[in-house]
Order: C-alpha cells, then sequence, then structure tokens
C-alpha cells in the first residue's frame, strides 16, 4: 500500500466513518433474457504518466446479437473529464455520466461510479477490445479501473438472469452494502450463481478485499490483475451461459478468492428460489479502509421462464362488478396490484388498472404476463319533467339523458316518455351506457290540487232572480238548460221562469290550472192564485164578509186603513168608509200573489111620506113615498103596499 501522511489517513478514516452510509448500494440494471452475460476490465498503473492501452478479452457466444454494453468506470476525487477510446472509437467520462450519488473515498475525496453505454461499439463477432487511456500523473482526480460489461441475446441458449449494483458508500473498514434484491429469484439447481466485482487500489496483500456473501467471507482479493498496472484493482471477468460460469483473464470460479481474483461462484451461499443476499467488503487489515470496491455484478442460471398466460372473463366492466382474472402456464402465481396468490383472483378496481401475474416455475423461475382491465364510469344520469307538476289525470313529459339507453319504470324504453300521474309520483328511469354500465335517476312529479267548488241552489219564484253563487277557484264556466252560459263567479238571471229550473254546471279553475266541476240545482216555484170573495154590496150598518183562497197565509188591505191575516175576515156594521178596493196577498211557500175586489157600501135610503090626510070616511087616501128605489108598506087595518104611491079607501076603521 502506498505511503501517506499518519495524521492525513487518521482525518481522512475518522471522516469516512462519520460519513459513511449502512445497507447503501445502487441497484443499476438487472434483466432476465435468453443468452449470456460477459465482463473484463483493464486497470491502469496509480503511477502512469504516459498514455497507455489496456487489452480486455471478452467471449459472446457465436450467433448472438449485443443486448446491453456498458463501461463502467470509478473516478477518485473531482477529476476533470477525462477522453478515451474504445477500440479507436473516443468517449469522454465526466459528470453528465456520473450515474452513482458522490461519496467519499481515500485518494480524491468527492468520488463516483461513471457509465457510458458502448453498444454501438461492442459488435459480437468481436472479442478483444483496446482501451486508450490518457496520462493521469496524479493518484487522485482520476478515472480509475474499468469495467466493460457486455450482455447478449442469443435464442439457442436458455435464460439467463443477471444484476448489476453500484456502490454508494463512504471508504471505511467495513462497506456494508446491505440486503440486495433481485428481480428475479436464484435458481441453483440447474446453473451456477456467480459474482464478479470490480475493487480499486489493492497493491499487495496488506490492500487485500475480503468481500462477504451472506455472511460467508470469500477470501481475500488483492493485487492488480494480469491484465492491469501497478496497484490497480482486481477486475473479475467471466462468460456466462447455459448454466455456466467460466472465468476469464487470471480468475478462477473457486473459492476462497486469492490473489488479484475478483470472481466467485456463490451457489452454495444463497437459498434456491430466494431473491435477496447480504453483501458487504471488508479491508484486511482492521485499521485500513477499502479503497473501492466500484461495483458488483451477478449471474445465474434463470431455467426456462414459464410462459405466463393471464386471462379475464370480462376486460371491460363497470364500477362495483368483478372480473375474474386466470393464470396459467406456472406453479404458483401472485396478481399485484393486490399481492394476491393463486391462479385465480377476483378484481374489482375502481379505475382502469393493468394487472401483473408472477408466474414461478417448479425451478423457481419466474416470468410475468399483464392484462389490462378498463373500468368504464356509470353513465350521469339526467332526468326532468316538463311541467314538474301537474293536475291529476293530466300529462307531463319525462326527459332522460347522459345515457344510451333507458328504460323507466313505467315500462318505457325512450329517451322521452309521457305519464299521466293520479297523485305526487316519483318515476326512476335506468340508464345504459355503450359500455353496459348503468347508473338510474329519478324525478318527482307533483299533483297540483284540484279547486274544490262550493256552489248555491237558489229557490225562486216566478218572475224573481235567480241569484248564483260559486267560490273555491280562480274562473269560473256556467252552464245550464236554455244554452244558459256565463264567465261570472256569481252570475243572475234578472226574471225567473218556470223552464229555468234544473241542474245548472260551474266548471272552477284553480291559479295553477286545475279543474273541477259542480252542479248547482235550481228550483222555480209557481206563483199562488189568489181569489176574494164578499158580499158586497153591503148597507151601511150591514156586516162585509171577505172570503179569500189560494193560499197558505193571507194578508187582507183595504179602506179605512183596514188589515187582516186571516182568510175569511169579517167588518160589522159596516159604514160608507168601507165602501172601496180590498186587496189580498197570499203566499205558498216562499212565493206571493196579490189580487183586489170592489166592495159597495150602500148608504141607507131617507124614506119620506106624504099623503091627502086628512080625508073623510069613504074618500080615497092616497100616499105619497120617496127616498127608496123599491117600497114597502104596512099599516092598520092590515094596510100592506109594494108600490110607491099607494091608495086605499078611507073608513071608520081605517081612520082609526
Amino acid at each position: 500500500m502506498k505511503k501517506i501522511n499518519s495524521f492525513k489517513f487518521a482525518v481522512l478514516l475518522v471522516l469516512a466513518l462519520i460519513s459513511n452510509r449502512s445497507f447503501s448500494q445502487m441497484n443499476y440494471y438487472q434483466d432476465i433474457f435468453q443468452g449470456g452475460v460477459t465482463c473484463a476490465g483493464y486497470s491502469p498503473a496509480y503511477f502512469q504518466t504516459a498514455p497507455v492501452t489496456g487489452i480486455i478479452t471478452l467471449s459472446i457466444a457465436p450467433g448472438s446479437t449485443i443486448r446491453k454494453a456498458y463501461l463502467i468506470c470509478g473516478r477518485l476525487g473531482n477529476a476533470p473529464a477525462t477522453n478515451v477510446t474504445l477500440n479507436g472509437v473516443p468517449l469522454t467520462f465526466n459528470a453528465g455520466n456520473q450515474i452513482s450519488p458522490t461519496f467519499n473515498t481515500l485518494y480524491g475525496g468527492a468520488s463516483g461510479v461513471h457509465i457510458i453505454n458502448v453498444a454501438a461499439i461492442v459488435t459480437p463477432a468481436v472479442n478483444v477490445y483496446s482501451l486508450g487511456l490518457p496520462a493521469q500523473a496524479s493518484t487522485s482526480n482520476r478515472y480509475q479501473d474499468y469495467f466493460l460489461y457486455v450482455s447478449y441475446d442469443n435464442p439457442a441458449l436458455p435464460s439467463v438472469a443477471t444484476a448489476i449494483f453500484l456502490n454508494t458508500l463512504n471508504a471505511a473498514n467495513i462497506m456494508n452494502w446491505g440486503t440486495l434484491t433481485m428481480a428475479n429469484p436464484f435458481n441453483t439447481v440447474s446453473g451456477t450463481v456467480g459474482y464478479s466485482f470490480l475493487g480499486g487500489y489493492e497493491c499487495g496483500s496488506g490492500d487485500g478485499e475480503q468481500p462477504i456473501i451472506n455472511g460467508t467471507n470469500l477470501g481475500i482479493a488483492w493485487g492488480q490483475d494480469v491484465n492491469s498496472g501497478q496497484c490497480g484493482g482486481p477486475v473479475g471477468s467471466f462468460n456466462y451461459n447455459s448454466g455456466t460460469l467460466v472465468a476469464l483473464s487470471d480468475d478462477n470460479i473457486n473459492q476462497p478468492v486469492a490473489g488479484p481474483e475478483a470472481l466467485s461462484s456463490i451457489t452454495g451461499l444463497v437459498t434456491n428460489g430466494s431473491n435477496t443476499l447480504t453483501l458487504s467488503h471488508q479491508h484486511q487489515s482492521a485499521s485500513g479502509q477499502d479503497n473501492h470496491p466500484w461495483a458488483a455484478v451477478f449471474v445465474w442460471n434463470s431455467c426456462t421462464q414459464p410462459t405466463v398466460t393471464a386471462v379475464a372473463t370480462k376486460t371491460n366492466i363497470c364500477p362495483a362488478q368483478t372480473t375474474t382474472l386466470t393464470s396459467g402456464g406456472a406453479a404458483t402465481y401472485t396478481w399485484n396490484p393486490g399481492a394476491i396468490t393463486g391462479s385465480v383472483a377476483a378484481m374489482s378496481p375502481t379505475a382502469t388498472t393493468i394487472y401483473t401475474v408472477v408466474g414461478t416455475s417448479t425451478a423457481g423461475c419466474v416470468n410475468t404476463k399483464t392484462i389490462q382491465i378498463v373500468v368504464s364510469p356509470n353513465p350521469t344520469i339526467t332526468a326532468v319533467a316538463t311541467p314538474t307538476a301537474v293536475c291529476a289525470g293530466m300529462t307531463t313529459t319525462l326527459t332522460a339523458g347522459g345515457a344510451s339507453t333507458y328504460t323507466w319504470n313505467t315500462g318505457a324504453t325512450t329517451t322521452i316518455t309521457s305519464v299521466s300521474p293520479a297523485v305526487t309520483t316519483i318515476y326512476t328511469v335506468v340508464g345504459t351506457s355503450t359500455a353496459g354500465c348503468i347508473n338510474s335517476k329519478t324525478v318527482s312529479v307533483g299533483i297540483n290540487p284540484n279547486p274544490i267548488p262550493v256552489l248555491n241552489n237558489p229557490a225562486t219564484c216566478l218572475n224573481q232572480p235567480i241569484n248564483f253563487t260559486a267560490a273555491g277557484g280562480s274562473t269560473y264556466a256556467w252552464s245550464g238548460p236554455n244554452a244558459y252560459s256565463s264567465a261570472l263567479q256569481n252570475p243572475t238571471i234578472a226574471v225567473a221562469a218556470m223552464n229555468m229550473s234544473g241542474a245548472y254546471t260551474c266548471t272552477v279553475t284553480s291559479a295553477l290550472g286545475c279543474t273541477s266541476t259542480a252542479v248547482s240545482n235550481v228550483t222555480i216555484f209557481a206563483l199562488p192564485n189568489p181569489n176574494i170573495v164578499s158580499n158586497t154590496p153591503v148597507c151601511v150598518g150591514g156586516n162585509l164578509s171577505l172570503t179569500g183562497s189560494g193560499g197558505a197565509t193571507y194578508a187582507w188591505s183595504g179602506p179605512n186603513s183596514f188589515t187582516s191575516n186571516l182568510q175569511n175576515p169579517g167588518i160589522t156594521a159596516v159604514t160608507i168608509a168601507g165602501n172601496g178596493v180590498y186587496s189580498l196577498t197570499v203566499t205558498a211557500g216562499t212565493c206571493s200573489a196579490s189580487t183586489t175586489s170592489s166592495v159597495t157600501i150602500n148608504p141607507l135610503p131617507t124614506p119620506l111620506i106624504t099623503s091627502n090626510s086628512p080625508v073623510c070616511v069613504g074618500l080615497p087616501l092616497g100616499f105619497t113615498g120617496t127616498g127608496g128605489v123599491s117600497y114597502s108598506w104596512s099599516g092598520p087595518g092590515g094596510f100592506a103596499s109594494a108600490s110607491q104611491n099607494p091608495t086605499i079607501a078611507v073608513s071608520a076603521v081605517a081612520n082609526t
């Protein structure tokens, strides 16, 4: 190991221990494919003062095509951009191709790992590559230790799995990379699991590097590779295909590693079917620091990947629906998202989801298959009623939207339908989208109340007015006998006739337009037929008799303030003042009628008698009567006469 100032070393050691991050590594690249992997590298001497060319020898199976090709380099400190060549093709390492985070190394402080994609330079027909490097006089601030990683596709070869991890740790005595997770599980049954690393600055056994896998120390790697310059780090060179790890350069695949070896079979250190291992590096000296493991490469037999299938009962579903995913072609299955195990999984995604099933064969090899389940949204249904409230028995129009097809709970299957509810009713429409997803919407149709008509039933007498009254609405329409009609609320027929009796219909309309009909029954009473009979003429002092008929009640009036409610009144000792017209009003029910009759009261006559008395016996006695119309005489001796002017013969008897 190159001598450095002991104080500087102590300071660097303390800084490295303080800033060291445990369980830190960078998963740069993982893959599984049919073909193989080959790697080799070159580390220039730390004391190189002139340009050098390193020879990198790979092994690519004939008939292959290049899958990936990376030139990996570890940088010590803040080195300026460095130009190199690979088989004459110029390349530049600079900050733009630093892949790892920055970390501290023993030489140069802040350092990192750089990677350049060289797939355009590497060809399957070429296995030997020359790496041209410029002069780098300093042991720090330089690009140091180069590693050419190549994976190749070859359909004639079985599958291979590979992984590249990069260090991110500061220099320390123990650099714990932690647990490394592989995308594909190890298969230790039908092939070797290989581990290769790219290290830095290991001049002698005192700088020994001890890689530790799953707690097992693989041995001590130290000294430059046979293809590298003085103090250049070891490089694990190999070729892997068909489950076989073949060492290149001066490496071998045995444990323990020794000297410049950086390659080892770790088949016995990992569990078949597992996909994790732990990795750490420890300096040979308890007081030393590893400086510096840049990268770790793993290869293993993936055996034959199972051909995994995945089908769904429905690849297009609606929210809340379930589809059944079924996989085949492997021994065990895990569906994601959800981590559901088993060949069959019932899924109810809420949104369009790509499901991946990981199928594992009995040999522990895996493959995946994806299937997309499209979740179509339920349609947003609209439903409106025009109008939203109607009168009982009237029609409203229901209109739906937002879907492809519709079904109303009335049985209608059209977008627009008409209904005539008798009571307030909630209608439901189920809409189906073109994807078959459904949703529903309800719409309520209210019932405006019908008005309650309030009508009178007029009863009137002949020739009297017929007065109708109505209430309960905003407008009114009357109809009745003799083509009667009116739009008044309270119409009147001025003069009732007998043929106006009967049923009158009124249609009442509310402010909301609802109507009701009621009947007003009109009764026309005939007038009574009054009649007067009297004993007219009557002489003064006589009794006047009045007789009425034709009614139920009677009301008399006449001369000399005569009144009576008797049917047959009379006036005794009538005077001449009782002479005149007497009126009789008779009432039958509510109807009245009147008649009149003239009564004559004759005054008493004033009789006057004159005679030729005295006369002698034997002579005629003549009487003269006046003051009357008819006369009746009586006198002595049985005298009687009806003559106005009678005469009698006088006798002695008569004289008496």
